[in-house]
């Protein structure tokens, strides 16, 4: 009890010193998470085909905690979110910085999805490609209005 005391003391003190000191928990915390969230994402079929008879209650337990995993995802972001990123100015400002950062993604998958819709009979692979293609097109745009709007004076 003395020795979880003294580490809790210590930790507080170090991160009181410094914001960004890395919480090993909460890697281990947000892998879990993600493995949660991979293993729903897999279909059952596969699992109980390729795993023993005696694993598959495991495996039940673990695969419809996919949407817990997700819960645990969004609430470590946000967590982080708070704990990493320097206060906004305002509510403008924070939202402006989450569009700008959002919003180009947003745009990708829409570009990508009308795409995919257009064309109709695309196999995975091509599917695939259409979004890689997007988003390094999308990608070198970015880059440039970027560049561009640096030289411009406001």
């Amino acid at each position: 009890m003395v020795v979880v005391i003294r580490w809790w003391r210590d930790l507080k003190k170090n991160l009181m010193k410094n914001k960004k000191i890395r919480l090993a928990a909460l890697d281990g915390l947000r892998g879990i998470a993600i493995l949660l969230v991979i293993f729903n994402h897999i279909p059952l079929k596969i699992w109980y085909e390729s795993t023993p008879v005696m694993i598959h209650m495991c495996l039940d337990f673990l695969l419809v905690n996919g949407k817990v995993g997700v819960s645990i995802l969004f609430l470590l972001t946000g967590f982080l979110m708070a704990w990493l990123y320097p206060r906004p100015k305002s509510k403008i400002a924070f939202w402006s910085r989450r569009y700008a950062r959002l919003f180009p993604a947003f745009l990708v998958m829409v570009a990508s999805l009308t795409i995919i819709k257009i064309n109709g009979n695309l196999n995975i692979l091509e599917q695939i490609l259409v979004v890689l293609g997007v988003g390094m097109v999308a990608r070198i745009i970015w880059g440039l209005v970027l560049k561009i709007g640096k030289k411009i004076p406001i």
